[in-house]
């Protein structure tokens, strides 16, 4: 099992084993803060935006938290270049 949240890459904090990432991820765990910001948005959304709706603003926000993960690799690359 990861010992990091899938989202933000932040090490668990014992005792915490993460929690599960559906509908943002298949798989890996996320940590608390990931969870409660990301992970319970989206699968609250169906009952907000429609049922019709909530597959395209899932896909949206799973398209955002990669492009945030690639940004931050890129972030440490770059500073560890400096």
């Amino acid at each position: 099992m990861s010992e990091k949240c899938c989202f933000c890459e932040k090490p668990f904090v014992k005792p915490d084993f993460g929690c599960n990432p559906y509908p943002l991820a298949d798989a890996g765990r996320c940590c608390n803060f990931c969870d409660s910001v990301l992970v319970n948005t989206a699968r609250l959304l169906p009952q907000f935006v429609g049922s019709s709706q909530s597959p395209k603003i899932v896909g949206l926000m799973k398209s955002m938290v990669w492009a945030h993960k690639e940004a931050e690799k890129m972030k440490k690359e770059l500073m560890q270049n400096v």
